[in-house]
């Protein structure tokens, strides 16, 4: 179900990361909340995102409306949360932890797994971990299941230290559930 997202994430995301972080300038950094309309979230983000919506291809061919907003630090790292609508039928059996389970082990195949843990976000079912990737790309991501929605809230960068740096922290502990 989520491997085209998988390719798709570490691809762009990946390589585009990898090259920018030697060649962009720094910059200074003025942390704002985004909490996008009809978003049922908010996280803040380490600047002004940019945001992209996008059709995915799901499993049998359908369509799902991702929506991304992402915020680049030159030279640290690389901030993203990501929300998709799946259709209702996408799951239907299967516990919500062994999606996340799944969507872990995906991108995992990238890299090596190197922390894993099951929490949860505001009653949702949710998973921290962290992926060493190739060309030294650390991929430290929350996701969390609800109503049908998955969210993803990732910190690209280079070296596991961005895993424990305190922007990392403070982006993903930031991300909530909220209310339409």
């Amino acid at each position: 179900m989520f491997r085209r997202f998988v390719v798709w994430f570490v691809g762009s995301f990946g390589v585009a990361a990898a090259l920018a972080f030697g060649s962009m300038g720094a910059g200074a950094q003025t942390w704002t909340e985004y909490h996008p309309a009809g978003g049922s979230f908010r996280v803040e983000m380490p600047g002004t995102p940019t945001v992209k919506t996008d059709d995915v291809k799901i499993n049998n061919g359908r369509i799902a409306k991702q929506t991304q907003a992402s915020v680049r630090v030159p030279k640290k790292a690389d901030y993203s949360v990501l929300y998709m609508d799946y259709p209702p039928d996408v799951g239907r059996g299967v516990p919500p932890e062994k999606l996340l389970e799944g969507l872990r082990s995906d991108i995992a195949t990238h890299g090596e797994l190197r922390r894993d843990t099951a929490l949860t976000v505001g009653g949702a079912p949710a998973r921290d971990f962290v992926v060493a990737a190739r060309n030294n790309l650390a991929i430290v991501m929350r996701v969390v299941w609800f109503d049908n929605r998955l969210f993803q809230v990732s910190v690209l960068g280079l070296g596991l230290d961005v895993a424990d740096a305190p922007n990392t922290r403070r982006f993903l502990d930031s991300f909530a559930l909220v209310k339409p």
